[in-house]
């Protein structure tokens, strides 16, 4: 999905968004436990899951479908046609 000359610079972004999770998470967590804010760690959880839910709907229809995975049937019958 990255461009050849960007793909450093996405890897780059996407270790520095795991670091940060592993260091902020457990100490959110912490915190909102530890002050017996379990509530509010819930309504988190299920508001991320929320707002991760929104942006892949979004991302479904902006991102072409090969960088989904998904192959065209047009095409993968061409390839069939052409490997016979």
């Amino acid at each position: 999905m990255a461009p050849e000359a960007l793909r450093g610079r996405y890897n780059a972004a996407a270790g520095v968004a795991f670091q940060l999770a592993h260091i902020t998470g457990p100490t959110v967590a912490g915190f909102l436990l530890g002050g017996n804010r379990g509530d509010l760690f819930i309504a988190m959880l299920v508001g991320g899951c929320g707002v991760l839910g929104l942006t892949s709907l979004h991302l479904e229809r902006v991102l072409p479908a090969e960088a989904n995975g998904v192959v065209s049937e047009r095409r993968g019958e061409a390839s069939d046609r052409a490997s016979a």
